[in-house]
């Protein structure tokens, strides 16, 4: 092990990237349009469970994509202040790369 701790930005772009995307596909499909009519369960018992049942998994989904957002703000920021830090200490060491 060198020591050294090193950023790879795209990578964390990447990742940025793909949570940002399941985030939308997640908001995109509306877990609660699952259930169907209530004449699809021949008994209203099973529709009304299966309703309530989508309805509470569509909250938990809701709250993810929260998260999610949060990840990837959190990724994003990440990534910039990486950048700048690289652009800033390029300048300060006339672009020399360390050995």
């Amino acid at each position: 092990m060198s020591g050294r701790f090193e950023v790879e930005l795209d990578v964390l772009d990447g990742a940025a990237t793909a949570v940002s995307q399941t985030m939308h596909d997640m908001e995109t499909c509306k877990i609660e349009s699952i259930c169907g009519p209530a004449e699809m369960y021949g008994h209203d018992g099973v529709h009304e469970a299966f309703e309530h049942f989508c309805g509470r998994w569509q909250q938990g989904v809701e709250l993810l994509i929260e998260d999610g957002a949060t990840i990837a703000g959190a990724l994003n920021r990440a990534v910039e202040g990486y950048g700048d830090f690289e652009g800033e200490a390029e300048q300060v060491f006339g672009g020399q790369a360390e050995p």
